[in-house]
């Protein structure tokens, strides 16, 4: 990180575990996402509840969904989440994978944000700022046109680029205890 003239420069690599935390952070916030799990949960376990009273008479086959009913009342949560992290790593793969180790120059100005990278270099005005998301492992810039920018902690002073953002009066929503669950 580099300081001039309330500048603030940072250079770093986005990681392709950078892209899969992103992915991620944004699913979990996702009601539609929310619903699929609540909704697989509760239909497959009364499915198989149900299956178990109506083969209850044949024995094995009761006994047998009835099993299934608790395991999946049990483990279907960590099962999706399991299920969904396998596809959002999937997809960074396939979608992000030339990206992976690219070096990223973000200029914080005091109206706007300055990137490039080797695709080429953008402006975006701190009024475009949707919000900043905070997680022990990133800050996530959430820009107006959809875009994000990922400052992953461990490439930055993350307490200067607080300090900064405060300055320039832009709230962030911290979300320390964030994970994947």
């Amino acid at each position: 990180m580099l300081l001039s003239n309330s500048i603030m420069t940072y250079e770093y690599q986005i990681q392709e575990e950078d892209f899969v935390g992103f992915q991620l952070y944004t699913a979990s916030k996702s009601e539609s996402i929310r619903r699929k799990k609540r909704n697989g949960w509760i239909g497959l376990t009364i499915s198989a509840l149900i299956l178990a009273l109506l083969l209850w008479e044949h024995g094995g086959l009761g006994i047998y969904f009835l099993i299934v009913a608790v395991i999946t009342l049990l483990f279907y949560p960590k099962y999706f989440m399991w299920r969904y992290k396998r596809h959002y790593e999937n997809y960074v793969k396939k979608s992000h994978k030339n990206r992976f180790g690219e070096k990223v120059r973000i200029e914080i100005h005091p109206d706007h944000i300055f990137t490039k990278d080797r695709t080429g270099e953008g402006k975006i005005y701190l009024s475009a700022i949707d919000q900043i998301n905070e997680t022990s492992k990133y800050f996530f810039v959430q820009i107006s046109s959809g875009m994000t920018l990922i400052f992953p902690k461990e490439n930055i002073n993350s307490e200067q680029l607080k300090e900064k953002f405060d300055t320039l009066k832009i709230p962030i929503h911290e979300e320390l205890n964030w994970k994947w669950k």
